[in-house]
């Protein structure tokens, strides 16, 4: 619908998470749901708390192994 204020939400939802004293894949998790939830509006309607919390369950945050070195930019 729209991606106005995704990433704003996306931060909402990292320091939320944070200072929840959740772990970063949590934290990630419900930036991730936040910036998603903010998205599936049409400009700057907001999401309910029940979308939030549906949502949540549909994120999974999986660890990448990424050697820097060997990746080109």
């Amino acid at each position: 619908q729209s991606t106005v204020g995704c990433g704003d939400s996306l931060v909402t939802g990292l320091v939320a998470a944070a200072l929840n004293g959740e772990s970063p894949a949590a934290m990630l998790r419900f930036g991730v749901v936040c910036a998603s939830a903010t998205a599936s509006h049409p400009g700057t309607e907001l999401f309910s708390r029940d979308e939030l919390e549906s949502a949540t369950m549909d994120v999974e945050v999986t660890k990448v192994d990424v050697d820097v070195e060997e990746t080109e930019i």
